[in-house]
């Protein structure tokens, strides 16, 4: 059964800006990389973001800055 896990990056004020999906592969490290384009397709301004993804119960959050 393939698992799933959803990929959110969020602004400094909790907006969602970008959600995906990722499918899990049978490695024990996966990587995503974001463009930095909103789910709108627009280029996210520059700014402090939080990228989360969460798998059930789980949930891994990370911040970063994003420099346009």
């Amino acid at each position: 059964e393939m698992c799933i896990r959803d990929s959110t990056i969020q602004d400094n004020k909790n907006n969602e800006i970008f959600k995906m999906r990722i499918y899990e592969l049978p490695v024990k490290k996966q990587r995503f990389r974001w463009t930095g384009f909103t789910k709108y397709g627009e280029k996210a301004p520059s700014g402090v973001y939080s990228a989360s993804i969460v798998q059930g119960k789980k949930s891994v959050t990370r911040k970063f800055k994003l420099i346009n």
